[in-house]
């Protein structure tokens, strides 16, 4: 009869856990499904088309990311006049959603932590949107959805953990 050695063993044993950690699962966040980004992108490409034809002068639209660690997720779909957006990930598995329309965009998100998420969705052509979000922890969850004159110039700092914030705005 044949003795396994501690080596076997070991082997055996390593390669039984290895086995389990490569099957664990992740949390999947909420995104849109394709049919909808694709409403999304169209809606925003007509009105860019109309935007473009009424504006002659030259206006910058600037986008800036920054992404430290891993796992971080960002999409940003936005169409403006001029626009200065800066999105900045550090930590790991933070997820950034924008989907923004506005005349004037000047945004800066901050994700530090992690498992943060932000999701925006805004259709207002004839407004300038300013916005500064710090989401500072671990699994925040903010949700802005459309903007109107009260939100128009919008701060949330979010600094601890667990928190959701859904903001809902209505014209």
């Amino acid at each position: 009869m044949r003795t396994i050695t501690n080596t076997t063993r070991v082997v055996f044993l390593f390669c039984l856990f290895m086995a389990t950690v490569s099957y664990s699962q992740y949390e999947v966040r909420p995104t849109l499904d394709k049919e909808q980004t694709i409403q999304i992108l169209e809606a925003l490409k007509n009105k860019s088309a109309l935007n473009a034809k009424a504006s002659t002068s030259f206006k910058k639209n600037e986008v800036f990311i920054k992404q430290l660690g891993y796992g971080n997720n960002l999409n940003l779909i936005s169409s403006s006049n001029t626009s200065d957006i800066n999105l900045t990930q550090n930590g790991k598995g933070n997820d950034i959603q924008m989907f923004i329309q506005a005349d004037k965009i000047l945004s800066n998100v901050n994700q530090l932590g992690t498992n943060n998420y932000h999701f925006e969705f805004s259709r207002a052509p004839e407004m300038s949107i300013e916005s500064n979000i710090l989401q500072q922890g671990i699994n925040n969850s903010l949700t802005i959805y459309e903007r109107n004159s009260l939100s128009e110039k919008i701060k949330v700092n979010m600094k601890g953990n667990d928190q959701t914030v859904i903001i809902r705005n209505f014209k």
